[in-house]
């Protein structure tokens, strides 16, 4: 599959104070490199983003968003200490309001890798301390799916992952029922980050603006909540349990951007996790007169895509999530997990299996424009 998607997760780091005051001098500290560094040990992929995290007491008084950071730097990665990757020179790591930059950004292909091998990063940075973080490459997780596209089922819809409330779909939805199966469990406790993708090709006519092909994420399914009580999204929900358990009552599904979850709940007897997809719509039952709109063939390739990360990689996760839900008036403020030595962020290295669950062919129609 052709997949280069980078996940690139930005830091926002706050400070919440409950009946004592806060001495904003004593919290000044020089900045620090903020880092998000992915590696990707099925395709070989490296990226990462270099950005400038700065002291509370900095924002005392008013601080512009655009600023102007120009240094000289250094990235290593290296495998048992042999070094794999350098990338040196000028990094601009500016942020501007009028572009989205955030950050210096660098991406490498075809590196290989080998799960069980211990990874480090370190980036040199001037006007800043050296960072570094190493990490352990899991191994691949061996499991295999079935999908059963004869089987249509009606469920509605409750979205987990937006933040500050629940979006529920009473829609005339449809999905076909997917089983993924642990074939083999490893020891201890391990991590694991589900996500389905559709690769779309054009196979015939022309559809314009619209692009021959592409890879969409197409969300993940599940009302197999037993199996996730340490999934971020299910603990974020906290006292909004009841609308999950009333969904559960009617059948319902709960959409995931990226299902995070541990083998906790799996065990050899019972090693299977319950998810659906979505089942597409077929516009070829509509009529279009021919004159006015052309007739396009699409194929279409839908592929679960399981990632072995690691502890880190998880509570990091985990603790952007909470944070995102926000911080009530009696909670205690969220800390944001770092791997990262002398600065901020998070360094992930995964590695993924991919299964192809089905293919199948869908027709969609493009106005024809008359000044085309």
């Amino acid at each position: 599959m052709k997949n280069k998607l980078i996940y690139v997760i930005t830091i926002a780091l706050t400070l919440c104070c409950c009946e004592t005051e806060l001495e904003i001098d004593l919290a000044s500290f020089p900045p620090k490199l903020c880092v998000t560094a992915i590696l990707d040990g099925e395709i070989g992929n490296f990226s990462i983003t270099l950005s400038e995290g700065r002291a509370l007491a900095d924002f005392k008084t008013p601080q512009p968003y655009s600023r102007t950071i120009i240094r000289n730097g250094k990235i290593s990665l290296y495998e048992n200490d042999n070094l794999i990757l350098i990338e040196e020179g000028v990094f601009d790591m500016s942020y501007t309001d009028y572009n989205d930059n955030m950050g210096y950004k660098f991406f490498a292909e075809g590196i290989t890798t080998n799960p069980g091998s211990t990874y480090k990063l370190e980036v040199e940075v001037e006007g800043y301390n050296k960072v570094f973080s190493t990490s352990v490459m899991p191994l691949p997780p061996v499991v295999s799916a079935t999908i059963d596209t004869t089987k249509v089922e009606k469920k509605e819809v409750v979205n987990l992952y937006y933040w500050g409330y629940w979006d529920i779909d009473w829609g005339d939805d449809h999905f076909w029922p997917v089983k993924l199966y642990w074939d083999e469990l490893e020891t201890g406790r391990n991590y694991y980050a589900l996500e389905m993708f559709k690769e779309r090709t054009v196979i015939s006519g022309d559809p314009g603006e619209w692009g021959t092909e592409d890879v969409l994420k197409s969300g993940i399914y599940s009302d197999d909540i037993t199996k996730l009580q340490d999934n971020p999204e299910i603990e974020r929900a906290g006292g909004d349990l009841d609308i999950i358990n009333s969904l559960s009552d009617i059948g319902g599904l709960y959409l995931f951007d990226i299902l995070l979850m541990s083998d906790i709940s799996l065990t050899p007897e019972n090693n299977s996790l319950s998810l659906y997809k979505s089942r597409e719509k077929q516009t070829e039952d509509y009529w279009y007169p021919e004159d006015s709109y052309e007739k396009i063939e699409i194929n279409n390739k839908i592929t679960l895509r399981v990632r072995h990360i690691t502890n880190e990689t998880f509570k990091y996760y985990r603790s952007l999530r909470m944070q995102d839900s926000g911080v009530g008036f009696f909670t205690e403020p969220v800390n944001i997990v770092s791997n990262i030595e002398n600065g901020y962020g998070c360094f992930t290295v995964f590695s993924a299996t991919n299964i192809e669950l089905v293919e199948y062919n869908t027709f969609m129609y493009r106005y024809i424009d008359e000044y085309e």
